[in-house]
């Protein structure tokens, strides 16, 4: 009896980026899948503009590339509401696997067959990926040299703490046991996803990593400004935070270590100042808002704008 090749969604939400969604929808057109799988393939985009503002480049991914796409208008704002409009769209296509993709990426062409790969060898139900930022030129020296855009280096089929939505493959019946199933608590603020992934785990799902599923990022001028990498840092780990402490409610060790980054990375950037080294200051100065980041978040104020929303 020949097996059943799954079915796989690619579920991606977006807001007002039509160059950015034109990009992914490109790179997962270019997925080099074995036929049958190929033939399963669903996307799901989901607009978060009720202009529909991305309806146009859908219809455009459609008859250049010949993708099977479910297209949806999610009326009501927020991340949260976007992903679980997705994942609702998936369930209805029949998916046995979800895998997520952000609208500012751009997946390598091993990218979903590489994910389903770790996941037939681990048994895993969550497998996540690196995202890579794609440095330019036009980015400053410092922001460069100082390793911010380093991916976590972990081996195949290792454990992961968690899975987030710009990289990772999830089992359709496990997101089906689970309302929402992303936690509308975290709608504005971002972390939905690292919330998701730990409750998961906490549950008995094993998270595993697939280091050669690639998913590319180009850095914008703006983003490489240490103001915008400095408050991107400190949401991350609020976010990042406060999602743990809800899952496990522990706070006063999580203090303790927020309080220490704080100090060192204080201390860090300090040194690099007198060394006339702008990328060890940015490093100790994004610590030490990394460090203000899991003080909010364990204190239970990591609710800011997230990017979606600002």
């Amino acid at each position: 009896m020949n097996e059943i090749e799954p079915t796989i969604c690619v579920c991606l939400a977006t807001f007002q980026r039509p160059e950015g969604l034109s990009d992914t929808l490109a790179g997962i057109a270019k997925q080099v899948l074995d036929a049958k799988v190929a033939s399963r393939l669903v996307v799901v985009v989901v607009d978060n503009d009720p202009t529909r503002s991305a309806e146009s480049t859908v219809d455009a991914a459609r008859e250049q590339h010949g993708l099977r796409i479910i297209y949806s208008v999610q009326q009501r704002r927020g991340v949260v509401h976007a992903r679980n409009a997705g994942v609702a769209a998936a369930l209805d296509a029949g998916a046995d696997f979800v895998a997520f993709i952000d609208d500012d990426e751009s997946p390598h062409p091993e990218w979903l067959s590489q994910l389903l790969s770790t996941q037939r060898a681990t048994g895993a139900p969550i497998v996540g990926g690196p995202v890579i930022e794609v440095l330019g030129d036009h980015l400053p020296a410092w922001y460069r040299a100082s390793g911010f855009s380093m991916p976590p280096n972990r081996g195949e089929g290792s454990a992961a703490p968690y899975a987030a939505c710009g990289n990772s493959l999830f089992s359709a019946g496990l997101l089906a046991s689970i309302d929402g199933p992303f936690d509308e608590r975290f709608n504005v603020s971002g972390g939905e996803d690292v919330f998701l992934s730990l409750t998961l785990a906490k549950a008995g799902a094993s998270i595993v990593w697939s280091p050669r599923a690639l998913v590319d990022t180009i850095v914008p001028s703006d983003r490489a400004r240490l103001r915008h990498v400095v408050r991107r840092h400190y949401i991350g780990a609020a976010n990042f935070t406060r999602a743990e402490r809800m899952v496990d409610g522990r706070r006063n060790e999580r203090v303790l270590t927020g309080v220490g980054r704080v100090v060192v990375g204080s201390f860090r950037a300090v040194v690099g100042g007198l060394r006339l080294s702008r990328h060890r200051v940015a490093i100790g100065i994004v610590d030490a808002a990394e460090g203000l980041g899991v003080l909010a978040g364990a204190l239970g104020r990591g609710e800011g704008r997230s990017w979606w929303t600002s």
